[in-house]
């Protein structure tokens, strides 16, 4: 079993940046290039890391998909046995991955209610980036990276403005944190946070006007209302900003995804989420910096 400090060497802090690519007038962080495919990578690392330092052999997590794989691929590196709860609409491929770092993998009508079951009766530590301190701050990097990236295109991050796709809130508000606490409040760039019709509970305030949907073809976007742990932040970080929230259609996604792998990128749902809040920001003539920056997982 790898020691803590191992795990940071190998899998920390040998982390290589991912790119930041223009098309047209659109900068794209390419955060599907992360090691597991999606950007939980950065948050899941670190909560891994916290398990191996507490001296944990085994956890459990509930996930729509990309938490779980991370999940899977650190908990295999660290030898941490990983139970699993995921949907029944699992994508296929994410799920003979997880299986292939040897996660135990259950395909459940109830995947967060299953977890917290197991959770609780085998004492177990949950993963859940939501409610722990740490998994923010693995999302700091993305912060530091992007302010590198954007001085070399001569960009100033106070003139851009940013998209995220947004759950709970985890990777805004740890990006946010560290904007926040390492630079100048006016350096920090107009954040704007995206949700599907179906979970909108903390944009539907900036964007009513779009029907609410019982479930959405974004299967990362789920956080239930209890578990916007960081909804004041991402809301801070709207505010002082200047930017806003966004309810995007599943019809808005499906064409931000054509256009997208018709640009030769292969994102998930939730990056063409993101790329849909910006088209709907545009289409309603929002006052926008500069520069935009659409975060891709």
């Amino acid at each position: 079993m790898l020691s803590a400090q191992e795990f940071d060497e190998l899998y920390i802090k040998s982390w290589t940046k991912t790119s930041l690519i223009r098309i047209d007038d659109v900068f794209f962080k390419c955060e599907h290039e992360n090691p597991t495919g999606s950007i939980k990578s950065r948050g899941l690392s670190l909560q891994v890391e916290g398990l191996l330092k507490k001296g944990y052999r085994k956890a459990v997590i509930s996930s729509s998909g990309n938490a779980a794989l991370a999940a899977a691929y650190y908990c295999n590196k660290a030898q941490i046995e990983l139970i699993a709860f995921v949907p029944m609409t699992i994508d296929p491929h994410k799920l003979k991955l997880m299986q292939s770092y040897g996660a135990f993998v259950t395909k459940t009508q109830q995947a967060i209610e299953d977890a917290e079951r197991e959770a609780r009766m085998s004492n177990t530590p949950l993963i859940r980036q939501s409610a722990d301190p740490v998994a923010p701050l693995g999302f700091s990097g993305l912060a530091d990276e992007l302010v590198a990236q954007l001085n070399e295109q001569k960009i100033a991050p106070k003139d851009v403005s940013i998209f995220f796709p947004v759950s709970s809130g985890t990777t805004l508000a740890g990006w946010y944190r560290r904007m926040r606490d390492t630079y100048k409040q006016e350096m920090i760039p107009q954040v704007h946070a995206v949700q599907t019709a179906a979970v909108r509970t903390i944009v539907e305030q900036y964007d009513p006007s779009v029907k609410r949907k019982a479930r959405s073809i974004v299967p990362g976007i789920v956080a239930r209302d209890e578990e916007n742990t960081y909804k004041a932040e991402v809301l801070e970080a709207i505010d002082k900003t200047g930017g806003s929230g966004w309810v995007v259609t599943d019809e808005a996604v499906q064409q931000a995804k054509s256009w997208l792998q018709t640009h030769g990128i292969d994102s998930s749902l939730e990056g063409a989420l993101a790329l849909a809040g910006y088209w709907r920001a545009k289409e309603h003539s929002y006052e926008m910096r500069g520069s935009i920056v659409v975060v891709l997982t």
